[in-house]
This record gives C-alpha cells, structure tokens and sequence, in this order.
C-alpha cells in the first residue's frame, strides 16, 4: 500500500473488515446462501458446513477443505463452506497451503496438493440432517459445531464462492460481488446500481471526520464495465475482473492489488449509498435533494473483489446530491459508525464522460498483471508465518500476456472464460 495514501490506512482503523486483500473469497451466490440458512437439505441428501471464523484458524492462508478426499472448495477468515452428501460414511479434510505457480482462476479448477499438516474427521450423514465443522485449534482436530453455534456462524459469516456445490465458481471474476438480494440480513454496496452503470466518471474525495487527510480520485468507466482509476500518483486499468494494468504507480510486490482496493471501497461506498437514498438513479435528482439513512440491525457490506469490507450495525448515512446540469451531478455522503464518520464527496457524470479504450491501444509503457488467485510467499501482513511457507491470495500477479494492445487483452480474457 502507498505510503503517501494516509486515508486508506485511516480507513482501516474504523472499518471492522472481515477479508482484506489477503486469503479473501467472493461471496457464494444468493441460491448456495438461501439453501445453506435454510438448514433443510434437499430431499434424500445431508448437509455438511465447514466454519473457519477468525479466531478459528484465522491466519492468512486460504484453507483447502475436501470432501471424501475431492475437492469441496476453499475458505479464508471468517467464511464457510456448504454441501450435501448421501446418507452413509463419510470424511471431511482440511489444512494445510496450496502450492502452485501463478494465477489459478479459478482455484478449484483442479485438485491442489497440500503443504502442512492436515485433519480428517469421519461422519456418518443421515438423510434430512446437517453436519457442521471446524478446526479448533486447542485440539488440533476437525470437531463438530453445535447447532446453536453453527446458526450464529451462518448469521456472521461469508459463504465462500470457492465451492465445487456452487454453480458459478467456473465464471468467478475478480469483481467478487453479489446482490444480497431481498430479504438479506446484510446490505451490500456494489457495481449493480443505476448509479454505477448510468456514470461514466465519477471523483471521489475521502476523509475522516476530523482528519485534514483528502485523497482524490477520478473512476472512468465503460458499459463494458472496464475500469480506470486516477490519481495525482499514477492510474490502473482493470479489464474484464481478470487483467490489470498500471502506469506510474509504485505497487508494492505482493500487494499490488492493494493500490486499487481503498478508492474502489470508497466509489462502491459513495454509488452505494446514493443508490440506498435514491434507487431510481440519477433520474431522482432534480435540482437539490437530501436523504437519511438509519439502520439498526443489516451489517453493510463491500466488496472491491479482492477484499470485503464489514461495518457492522448500528450506522447512519446522511446524502446529498444536486444536480448541475443533465449530465452532472454533484453528491456528498456522510457515513457515521461507532467507530467514527467516513466523508466521501465528488462528482457524478453521465456516459458522455465514458472510459474509451481502443482494441489498438498500445499497451508497451505499461505493467501488465493477471488478477485472481495464486500463491506469494509471506510478506508485511504476515510476520508471524515462517519463511518457508507458501501462501494462497487473491489478487494480482505480475504477468507477460504476450500481447502489445488492448484488443489482445481482451482476446485472452475471452479465452479465459
């Protein structure tokens, strides 16, 4: 992370993030969510849930789960895993690191090897019944979770995308985000708002309540939700959640992702929020209009895709936006948790303003990164890991494509998919 970007690491101390750019998953689909909160498993099958809180082998490391020695999928700090099984004998593995070379999108695509020791605990699943797990430390074992727990931990954490029972894990790109959908008990922010993909630039400016710190930023982005963010300090371009490029920016290796996640939290924030107060869009906005926002009980969430950011209840949001002209509004947002006030204000245009990024750009004067998951050995978020060990992440890793243009890029994204 830039040492010059003092608002992130400010940020960082009143958010309560669960995922950070480190061991982080995307959230399952709401499908996967309602079926495993249901707690009714389909009929003549089991469930089975494995738990890794963040107390609960909480340490950097995406954790590989196999179910009767296949894969089941991947977990990292405070997130689960859901499945079925038929009745009989069955065993549930975990441990250990993923060892590989370069990125894995996605991860399960195949089965990894372990590094470290593992825990098998066998089971016998009746029919209509579910079975839930997690690594306790203390025992060094797999153990099963009461059911009273296991309905908190459902409450409370993130079901991980990484599922071979979830049918979009083949297509998992690196924007990570989900529509909670009705009924949720969390309220996500994300780039599915009128707000996000009627703008075509949108500035940010972000400080805490008290603090004279100000970062800018300005979002250019396409209806083919092509991204590009700029500072006073450089920019990055991120195509199709799989490729990203940066120039005159000093990325921290290991870590480059992190560049992109504080002002693309503080965007999702700002379009989020202005979506809560006003969900038909900018067409709401004639002339100047306020809203309040209150909540007692719906944690907000959001994600960038490589981190997922948690502000628990109760908060405030306060809003404002005025327009200026048809295509330009302008918002402030007031965001109040316990914690302290997040401020972000900017500008709104329309897609008159869009990202244009020719198929014959020349990409030469640029750092070329393939996003997803991939393994780095331990770095500054890690100093109690022993040297030797290899850790999974999600995030971005330095990559040749090959490729002179935008248009090759986008040939291999499509390839990818």
């Amino acid at each position: 992370m830039k040492a010059n970007n003092k608002l992130i690491l400010l940020i960082l101390t009143i958010v309560s993030f669960a995922l950070t750019g480190c061991a982080s998953v995307p959230q399952g689909s709401e499908k996967l969510q309602q079926q495993s909160e249901s707690l009714s498993p389909p009929s003549g099958m089991a469930g089975v849930y494995y738990f890794r809180s963040y107390f609960v082998g909480g340490s950097v490391y995406l954790e590989l789960v196999k179910l009767d020695s296949q894969l089941f999928g991947y977990v990292g700090p405070n997130s689960y895993l859901y499945g079925v099984v038929t009745p009989g004998e069955h065993s549930l593995e975990a441990g250990g690191v993923y060892q590989g070379q370069g990125p894995l999108s996605p991860p399960p695509s195949y089965i990894p090897e372990f590094r470290g020791e593992t825990f098998t605990n066998k089971f016998t699943a009746e029919e209509g019944k579910n079975y839930y797990f997690t690594y306790a430390p203390w025992k060094l074992e797999i153990v099963e979770v009461e059911e009273t727990d296991a309905r908190n931990w459902i409450n409370e954490l993130t079901l991980s995308g990484y599922n071979v029972f979830e049918n979009t894990i083949s297509s998992t790109s690196a924007s990570g985000e989900k529509d909670c959908g009705k009924g949720s008990r969390f309220i996500c922010l994300t780039r599915t708002s009128s707000w996000h993909k009627e703008g075509g630039k949108v500035t940010t400016k972000g400080w805490l309540e008290g603090k004279e710190e100000v970062d800018e930023y300005t979002f250019l982005l396409n209806e083919n939700d092509e991204l590009k963010i700029v500072s006073a300090d450089g920019e990055i371009i991120i195509l199709g959640g799989r490729v990203m490029l940066a120039k005159d920016v000093q990325l921290e290796k290991g870590y480059e992702i992190d560049w992109a996640d504080a002002p693309m939290s503080n965007y999702l924030i700002a379009m989020g929020l202005l979506n809560l107060a006003f969900p038909n869009g900018p067409s709401d906005i004639v002339g100047e209009r306020t809203m309040a926002i209150t909540e007692q009980e719906k944690e907000l969430r959001v994600s960038t895709g490589s981190a997922l950011f948690r502000f628990k209840a109760p908060w405030q949001a306060s809003v404002r936006a005025v327009r200026l002209n048809n295509d330009t509004i302008a918002y402030e947002t007031r965001l109040t948790l316990k914690a302290g006030v997040m401020n972000i204000a900017g500008v709104w245009e329309n897609m008159n303003s869009s990202l244009v990024l020719e198929d014959s750009m020349d990409i030469s004067g640029w750092e070329t990164f393939a996003v997803g998951v991939f393994t780095r050995q331990p770095g500054r978020l890690d100093k109690t890991t022993a040297d030797k060990s290899v850790i999974v992440d999600f995030g971005a890793y330095p990559h040749d494509f090959g490729v002179d243009t935008i248009g090759g890029l986008r040939t291999y994204i499509k390839q990818q998919k």
